[in-house]
Protein backbone atom coordinates (compact mmCIF):
# COMPACT_ATOMS: atom_id res chain seq x y z
CA UNK A 1 0.00 0.00 0.00
CA UNK A 2 2.49 2.38 0.91
CA UNK A 3 4.79 1.53 -2.54
CA UNK A 4 1.41 2.76 -4.24
CA UNK A 5 1.13 5.92 -2.19
CA UNK A 6 4.93 6.60 -3.07
CA UNK A 7 4.27 5.48 -6.79
CA UNK A 8 1.11 8.03 -6.54
CA UNK A 9 2.58 10.79 -5.16
CA UNK A 10 6.04 10.64 -7.95
CA UNK A 11 8.62 10.34 -4.48
CA UNK A 12 11.31 8.06 -4.83
CA UNK A 13 10.24 4.59 -3.57
CA UNK A 14 14.29 4.58 -2.45
CA UNK A 15 12.93 6.82 0.50
CA UNK A 16 10.46 4.38 1.33
CA UNK A 17 13.19 1.95 1.64
CA UNK A 18 14.76 3.61 3.97
CA UNK A 19 11.79 4.73 6.21
CA UNK A 20 11.24 0.73 6.38
CA UNK A 21 15.37 0.09 7.15
CA UNK A 22 14.87 3.33 9.95
CA UNK A 23 12.11 1.52 11.82
CA UNK A 24 13.15 -2.31 11.25
CA UNK A 25 14.52 -3.85 14.49
CA UNK A 26 17.97 -4.89 13.25
CA UNK A 27 21.10 -2.43 12.61
CA UNK A 28 21.85 -3.39 9.25
CA UNK A 29 21.15 -2.14 6.59
CA UNK A 30 18.88 -3.07 3.98
CA UNK A 31 18.80 -0.45 1.30
CA UNK A 32 21.69 1.38 -0.18
CA UNK A 33 21.88 4.37 1.01
CA UNK A 34 20.76 3.23 3.85
CA UNK A 35 18.26 4.77 5.59
CA UNK A 36 19.08 4.02 9.63
CA UNK A 37 22.39 1.94 10.14
CA UNK A 38 23.94 2.76 13.32
CA UNK A 39 27.02 3.95 10.81
CA UNK A 40 25.20 6.19 9.15
CA UNK A 41 22.68 8.17 11.70
CA UNK A 42 23.01 11.76 11.79
CA UNK A 43 22.83 12.41 15.20
CA UNK A 44 23.02 11.06 18.83
CA UNK A 45 19.15 11.67 19.04
CA UNK A 46 18.04 9.76 15.73
CA UNK A 47 20.42 6.90 16.99
CA UNK A 48 17.99 6.76 20.04
CA UNK A 49 15.25 6.56 18.46
CA UNK A 50 15.88 4.32 15.28
CA UNK A 51 14.75 0.60 15.44
CA UNK A 52 11.60 1.58 16.90
CA UNK A 53 8.03 2.72 15.82
CA UNK A 54 7.29 5.88 14.97
CA UNK A 55 5.48 8.03 17.78
CA UNK A 56 4.93 10.85 15.10
CA UNK A 57 5.05 11.65 11.68
CA UNK A 58 8.19 14.13 12.21
CA UNK A 59 10.00 11.91 13.42
CA UNK A 60 10.23 10.86 9.52
CA UNK A 61 12.43 13.78 8.94
CA UNK A 62 15.53 11.82 11.21
CA UNK A 63 15.31 9.43 8.25
CA UNK A 64 18.04 10.37 5.09
CA UNK A 65 15.86 11.54 2.07
CA UNK A 66 12.84 12.86 4.13
CA UNK A 67 12.40 16.63 3.85
CA UNK A 68 10.07 18.58 5.89
CA UNK A 69 8.30 19.32 1.64
CA UNK A 70 8.24 15.20 0.91
CA UNK A 71 6.62 15.10 4.90
CA UNK A 72 4.02 17.64 3.99
CA UNK A 73 3.13 15.86 0.66
CA UNK A 74 2.82 12.64 2.88
CA UNK A 75 0.37 14.00 5.86
CA UNK A 76 -2.52 13.70 4.28
CA UNK A 77 -1.55 10.24 3.13
CA UNK A 78 -0.44 8.23 5.95
CA UNK A 79 -0.42 8.41 10.24
CA UNK A 80 0.97 6.81 12.95
CA UNK A 81 -0.70 5.51 15.32
CA UNK A 82 1.84 4.51 18.54
CA UNK A 83 0.79 1.00 20.18
CA UNK A 84 -0.97 1.40 22.81
CA UNK A 85 -0.44 -0.47 26.60
CA UNK A 86 -3.13 -3.23 27.43
CA UNK A 87 -3.40 -3.74 31.53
Amino acid sequence: MFRRIFTMLGIDTRILMAIVDWIDADQNPNVTPPGGAAVLFRSHAATDRAQRSLLTLRELLLVRGVTPILLARLEGFVTVLPLIACG
